[in-house]
Formats: structure tokens, sequence, C-alpha cells
């Protein structure tokens, strides 16, 4: 009897002090992570694809590692953009604010060609445990479309009621698919404008909209900006 009570004893001051290592050890793995805070980045991007001259928009999440709430412990934030030989082409700063970043590249042609480009992005802090805390994300960019377009315009026109389907082809016939911004002008007055059109692989853009009245007809026209042409509805 006396010698089970012993064990009981023995076993429950070997908890007690298991117990307080480990408290010790978290505590101290608490106070390094103060020391030492460890930063994830997480970027977002407006697109999935681009062409040269095109503007890249971005938004950057700064986050504790240990429990990926927003972080307060950087305030600048790198962004730079490598091609396939790995050669900078362009880099950027961006401020964070509470934890969170934004901002755009402009994807000129002077600085940017077809091709693989990866985009890298850190804080200062990041760089203190190696690469693999660097954001990454690679983006093939295509080259810029050609400003001579063809574009055929099926419309139909119902009251006050416009409907156009445009066909987008370059001068070799071949079809153009992408996104852009579409609008419509009665001489220099606006009356439409969207930016989420999208052109789908078969080189088709739908618009649907609704003129003013009194709105004569023979001067409209529709603009599609990123793909820097003009072609004339009526």
């Amino acid at each position: 009897m006396l010698l089970g009570f012993c064990l009981i004893t023995v076993c429950l001051k070997a908890q007690v002090i298991e117990n307080n290592e480990l408290k010790s050890t978290v505590i101290a793995l608490q106070q390094i992570s103060k020391k030492l805070p460890v930063e994830k980045l997480y970027v977002q991007f407006d697109k999935n694809y681009y062409s040269v001259g095109d503007t890249l928009h971005f938004k950057a999440y700064l986050l504790n590692a240990n429990f990926l709430t927003l972080s307060n412990h950087s305030g600048l934030l790198y962004i730079e953009m490598d091609d396939v030989n790995n050669k900078s082409v362009k880099r950027i700063m961006a401020p964070i604010v509470s934890g969170l970043s934004w901002g755009d590249i402009v994807l000129t042609e002077k600085d940017f060609s077809q091709g693989n480009y990866t985009i890298r992005a850190y804080t200062n802090w990041m760089r203190n445990f190696g690469e693999d805390y660097v954001f990454q994300k690679s983006f093939y960019i295509s080259p810029g479309i050609e400003q001579s377009l063809l574009v055929n315009t099926a419309f139909k026109l119902t009251g006050n009621n416009l409907q156009a389907n445009l066909l987008f082809t370059n001068l070799n016939k071949q079809l153009l698919s992408g996104q852009l911004q579409l609008q419509v002008v009665n001489d220099k007055k606006n009356l439409y404008k969207t930016t989420t059109t999208t052109v789908s692989a078969d080189g088709r853009a739908d618009i649907n909209f609704t003129l003013p009245d009194k709105t004569t007809t023979r001067h409209l026209k529709t603009t599609a900006r990123h793909l820097k042409t003009t072609a004339r509805l009526l």
C-alpha cells in the first residue's frame, strides 16, 4: 500500500514538472515571437493574364504568421517583376497601412515585352527569414493588341433601347479576345460606359443600353479603349 502511494506521488510530481516545463517553453516561444515576429504575405491581382500596355492592379495582405491577423510590423512593401532570366524589370514600393497595401504597375512597351514574368513581393523584415517567405507569382504577358482592327457590328434599335453585337478581328482576320473598356459616344457626349466587357474566345462582345430621349443616331460610335479602336454603330 505504501509503495503504491509513493508511486502515485512520484507520478504527480513528474506531471507537475512536465507542465511547468511546457509552460516555460510556451512563454519562451511567445517572447521569441514578439521579438522576431514572422510575417506572411498574400497578394491579390485583378486579372490572371495581361497584355503589353495593360495596367496591373494589386492588393496585398500582410499577416502575422502565427495567428493570421493583419500585421502592423512593417510599413513598406516592395514589389519586383523579374523576366524569364530572373532580371528585375520593374521595382516599386507601396505603403502598408494596418496590414493592407495596394497599387498598380503599368506594363509599358518600354519595360515589358511578350514572355513569362515572376512577381516577387516582400517586406524588408521578411528577408531575414529567407526566400521561402517571399510571395511569388508567375504571369504570361501577351503582346499588345494591334491598333488596326476590323469591327463588325450587328445592332437592333427598339424604341430607345439599343442592342449591339460586336465582332473584333485584326487585319489578318484573326479573332481577338480579352477585356476592354467600352464607351458609346454621340459627338462629344458620353452616353454609355462600361469597364467590365469581356470579348469572348470567338471575338464577340455584346452591349445593351437605353439611349436618352431625343438622341439622334447619326453620330453614334463605340470606342474600345483597351483595344485602341473606334467603331461606328449607326
